[in-house]
């Protein structure tokens, strides 16, 4: 039987996986961020949708109408 030396295949061996695990994840985090744009361009145009809805609209004037929001938060009036 052989004897193999491992102390200068391993570390190059490990060296090689990293890179290519670095070059995957490269890639992936490449290509998630093309889709990153067109993902948040579709949710926007929907949220602006419900927003106009007549739906939401009558939620927000319900809100707003209600006594006790503050949206700000009160001033304390000067003696």
């Amino acid at each position: 039987m052989r004897k193999v030396e491992f102390r200068g295949i391993v570390p190059a061996f490990v060296w090689k996986e990293s890179m290519s695990m670095e070059a995957t994840k490269a890639l992936l985090r490449h290509s998630l961020r093309s889709k990153l744009d067109a993902a948040l361009d579709s949710e926007s145009a929907l949220l602006v949708q419900h927003w106009c809805s007549s739906e939401c609209q009558a939620s927000f004037r319900s809100f707003l109408e209600q006594e006790d929001v503050f949206l700000q938060r009160p001033r304390l009036l000067e003696a």
